[in-house]
């Protein structure tokens, strides 16, 4: 917890091609997002299992409610160590986390990810080999791929990996509700509308815009 906020983190991993003899080479970005939820974290029970936006950091739940914080507009203000949006960088989550938990180390943080991340892509290695091999062409793998690594911590900083993202989503689309007065626009059913322009759609209970950045 940070802050008393349950959360999870996005990393990306970049894999690039192996041939016969060697395998993948794995790069971890230093940089990714932090997810929390919109709600307290309170221990699980019969009386607040309902609670979604308290259990669970599901960024596509928790921007759809009243108490979502929105990041900054401004770069500093983005990576503000004090910021309490509700998506944030992982640099300036880690900031806070050592600020708040004197235990807490970042670049082992970092060493247990590359190992997470050395050891899942050497278990996906064989079946990308065989693969390339049933397509009959040249020996050597001449192609990359960004992974999305979810990562939840335990109490005890150590990280879990929740789930593996094959095509992870690079682009940034914030939900905002209209301002009082704010006229709503019309959008075609199963249509998102363009930047900023007021939108019906299911993201949000009542009207609003996009944004993505």
């Amino acid at each position: 917890l940070l802050s008393g906020f349950k959360f999870d983190l996005r990393l990306y991993v970049f894999v690039v091609g192996s041939d016969s003899t060697s395998p993948p080479e794995v790069f971890v970005c230093r940089e990714g997002l932090a997810r929390f939820c919109t709600e307290q974290y309170a221990e699980p029970s019969h009386d607040n299992l309902h609670k979604c936006m308290t259990h669970l950091t599901n960024y596509s739940l928790n921007k759809r409610s009243k108490d979502f914080v929105h990041g900054g507009e401004r770069i500093d203000d983005v990576m503000d160590q004090n910021s309490t949006a509700s998506k944030r960088p992982l640099s300036a989550v880690l900031r806070q986390i050592e600020a708040e938990h004197a235990e807490f180390v970042t670049q082992a943080f970092f060493d247990s990810i590359v190992e997470m991340a050395q050891n899942t892509v050497a278990a996906m290695a064989p079946v990308l080999s065989a693969a390339h091999k049933a397509c009959q062409i040249r020996d050597e793998v001449r192609c990359c791929q960004i992974l999305g690594f979810d990562v939840m911590l335990d109490s005890k900083f150590f990280p879990y990996l929740l789930e593996v993202n094959n095509s992870p989503s690079l682009c940034i689309d914030e939900i905002f509700a209209l301002a009082p007065g704010e006229v709503t626009g019309t959008v075609a059913h199963g249509r998102r509308s363009d930047r900023d322009k007021p939108c019906l759609c299911m993201e949000m209970s009542g009207p609003h815009r996009h944004q993505t950045s």
